[in-house]
């Protein structure tokens, strides 16, 4: 396996250990949106993008990036910028609004909806053993809305605009820093007047505002890996990695948080790990193909 990994076909490896270092990031956000949460969660979504924006801002300036490549690949990035804070804003909204179940649901929903993406818009190819673990995927997504009792229109309107942002960032010709500022930039206005609107009422401790200075960081390197990924993998494989995300996020909330195991999230679980083991056996197998 080392020598497949090490060989001259090593991009797509590399690839994919971006993408699942983004998910795995993701996954385990919590961990650090838990040490803001005195703070709204408007504020925090508003500061989050002001904060990115800054960060990549810095790192444009130190490239010297030269950011006008056409106004095609402009209008397509800012577009991905778009639906990237709908992404952020209607998973905040469902939050509020007391379906975080729904919320949650969205993770699982987004994997398959980009799959269908890839294998609709781009015509991309999978093996048999992809496609089952693909069809596992997708009863576990069945089985997630079944138990939520009810059509989860928000968890679907938060994957399609995930997918459509992970389209467009398939199609850029941008590097990764300069899609993330300008994606930034894009909705940095909105944000402004966000983050006004919820602006804490009372004071807060000096350390969670710290923390809250690094929302940009948090925010800016996962997006970063993904979009170094998104240019070397097919988006099909993208949005199956994805899966990654819930995997890690219910291993943090079983493990850290002491939440509930209950049989349908055991169930979801186990069928997650298991596609993901089929669809891991495809890829060094057809590692090995090209290797030989």
């Amino acid at each position: 396996m080392w020598d497949i990994l090490m060989s001259n076909n090593n991009n797509n490896n590399k690839s994919i250990l971006l993408a699942s270092t983004a998910y795995i990031i993701w996954g385990l956000l919590p961990l650090y949106w838990k040490s803001v949460q005195n703070f709204d969660s408007a504020f925090v979504l508003g500061l989050r993008v002001i904060t990115t924006f800054i960060f990549t801002l810095i790192i444009i300036i130190y490239k010297k990036a030269n950011l006008y490549k056409g106004i095609k690949p402009l209008i397509a990035i800012i577009i991905a910028g778009i639906f990237l804070g709908l992404n952020w804003y209607l998973y905040i909204y469902t939050v509020n609004s007391g379906h975080v179940l729904e919320a949650g649901l969205a993770y699982y929903i987004a994997p398959i909806l980009s799959i269908l993406v890839g294998i609709i818009v781009f015509r991309e190819k999978k093996t048999p053993l992809e496609y089952a673990a693909i069809i596992l995927m997708f009863i576990g997504m069945i089985y997630q809305t079944i138990t939520l009792g009810r059509p989860p229109i928000m968890a679907f309107f938060i994957g399609l605009t995930f997918s459509i942002y992970g389209l467009f960032k398939k199609l850029t010709i941008y590097s990764s820093w300069e899609s993330l500022f300008l994606e930034t930039t894009a909705i940095l206005i909105p944000s402004i007047i966000l983050s006004a609107i919820y602006f804490p009422k009372t004071p807060q401790p000096i350390h969670t505002w710290v923390s809250l200075m690094f929302a940009g960081v948090a925010t800016g390197i996962p997006l970063y890996l993904y979009a170094k990924a998104a240019k070397g993998l097919q988006v099909s494989t993208l949005g199956f990695l994805q899966f990654l995300l819930p995997f890690f996020a219910t291993l943090l909330a079983i493990f850290v948080y002491k939440e509930e195991v209950n049989l349908n999230r055991a169930i979801t679980l186990a069928i997650i790990i298991l596609a993901a083991i089929l669809y891991a056996i495809s890829i060094f197998k057809n590692s090995a193909n090209k290797d030989n």
